[in-house]
């Protein structure tokens, strides 16, 4: 991430908002799936700022970034996510050591929405009351998501993603895609 004038802002984050990414993306779902993650890799190294105290006085409006990506966008991306691991999970080819470690990260998903959960109450709240309570909580609840999604997002660029390359027909990448765009337009 490139530091910026305006607070450390990266450039996913201008203008107070977590940038969405190009829709055009959908026609290859598994390139849209690897570019949500850099997104959400974006969103931690904001989320490592604001836990920090860093981003003087930008951290609001990158907070309020953070709570928005956390509420809908992420949400969205896990239930992408689910989807190409229910079509993964059928696909030719996996063996069962594979299957397991995918499941594993669908049974995750819970935990995931559970803890982007908390961790946009205690934005909130800090965004409200900036008392040192209020910077502590979001600093655990930061620190513990961030730590617990970067190991996920190893997971899948090391299994998740080379197995659904591999393994996903043309066909049932176009399903995907479908299923990926209209959740978008459902918006």
């Amino acid at each position: 991430m490139d530091a910026r004038a305006d607070g450390g802002a990266p450039e996913a984050a201008r203008g107070g908002a977590i940038e969405a990414l190009d829709a055009a993306l959908l026609d290859e779902p598994l390139d849209y799936h690897d570019a949500e993650h850099y997104r959400l890799l974006a969103v931690l190294n904001l989320l490592e700022n604001i836990a920090g105290g860093g981003g003087a006085g930008a951290w609001r409006r990158l907070a309020r970034a953070v709570v928005a990506y956390l509420r809908t966008d992420l949400a969205r991306h896990v239930a992408d996510e689910e989807d190409l691991v229910a079509i993964l999970i059928d696909a030719p080819g996996v063996d069962a050591a594979a299957r397991g470690l995918i499941e594993s990260l669908r049974r995750g998903h819970a935990d995931v929405l559970a803890a982007a959960g908390r961790l946009a109450r205690a934005l909130e709240a800090r965004l409200h009351v900036d008392a040192a309570d209020a910077r502590e909580e979001v600093a655990r609840a930061a620190g513990a998501f961030i730590t617990a999604q970067r190991a996920r997002l190893a997971l899948k660029g090391d299994l998740l993603m080379p197995v659904a390359r591999a393994r996903l027909g043309a066909r049932q990448r176009r399903r995907l895609a479908r299923r990926m765009a209209g959740r978008r337009a459902a918006r």
